[in-house]
């Protein structure tokens, strides 16, 4: 996929972007290709769990499945929130994002050895999620602040001249 100042491109989908939310997209698109990288990994982990032991009990590995099922619905809420506009509900959904994501991670962490290479996909891209959403999170802040700096600025009232100025100008 690619971006650019006023459009960005997934697949062959050209979406055309509001100038003021480019960087609400940009991010959110992050955290999707990210989502389906920890997606990815944890399916390689549960693979790696059924190599490493294949008579345990599926009980362990249906609990990453769950997890990175939960991950994958955050998401979405994530990008359905966006596309709405809702800054209250991006915000919790990414509350929610980050915890499914911290339960995988946990999870996979739990079962699979240190030397993982897909423990270290799953962190990875745990991480860039992470860095996403922070950004995602802060970027609305800034809108919020920026706003009502310029509605109390416009609404608040000028300050009155000092009276030494009064007083001048009254002779």
């Amino acid at each position: 996929s690619e971006s650019n100042a006023s459009t960005m491109t997934i697949g062959t989908q050209v979406i055309q972007l509001p100038e003021s939310r480019e960087a609400l997209y940009g991010n959110t698109h992050a955290i999707a290709t990210a989502s389906a990288q920890l997606l990815e990994a944890a399916l390689a982990a549960q693979e790696e769990l059924w190599q490493l032991d294949p008579t345990s009990s599926s009980n362990r590995i249906d609990k990453l499945v769950i997890a990175a099922q939960s991950v994958a619905s955050y998401t979405q809420r994530v990008v359905n929130e966006a596309a709405d506009g809702s800054d209250e509900g991006i915000v919790a959904s990414v509350r929610c994002l980050k915890g499914a994501v911290a339960r995988l991670q946990a999870s996979a962490n739990v079962k699979l050895p240190s030397t993982s290479a897909a423990a270290a996909q799953l962190n990875a891209a745990a991480g860039t999620i992470a860095t996403s959403a922070s950004k995602l999170v802060k970027g609305l802040q800034g809108e919020e602040h920026e706003a009502s700096e310029s509605a109390s600025s416009s609404t608040m009232p000028k300050k009155p001249a000092p009276i030494s100025a009064v007083d001048e100008q009254a002779s």
